[in-house]
């Protein structure tokens, strides 16, 4: 699984972390980049997260409650949802993508 979030605006955005919300209403936070500090996207760069960088996040398949959604944090507080999460994370639990 492979989840992207690009700065389309013309102003720099700066990400926190990325937040995983499970199925009973909880919620995994882990920080971004490298030793997990904030990671600045200026108009158009983007940032690509792969399995490996969301272990600490993404509850395993075997888990009681699955992870359902996902949302970037910026260092305003503002959550950025990822786009068709719902729909890849129900995939990646049922087929292991």
């Amino acid at each position: 699984m492979m989840i992207e979030a690009i700065n389309n605006g013309t102003r720099p955005i700066i990400l926190t972390e990325i937040v995983a919300i499970a199925s009973n209403g909880g919620q995994r936070s882990q920080g971004l980049g490298e030793d997990f500090i904030d990671v600045k996207l200026e108009d158009q760069q983007r940032i690509i997260l792969h399995d490996e960088d969301l272990k600490g996040t993404l509850a395993p398949a075997d888990s009681e409650f699955l992870t359902v959604d996902l949302y970037f944090e910026d260092t305003l507080g503002n959550k950025h949802y990822v786009k068709d999460a719902k729909e890849t994370l129900e995939k990646y639990y049922n087929k292991g993508i």
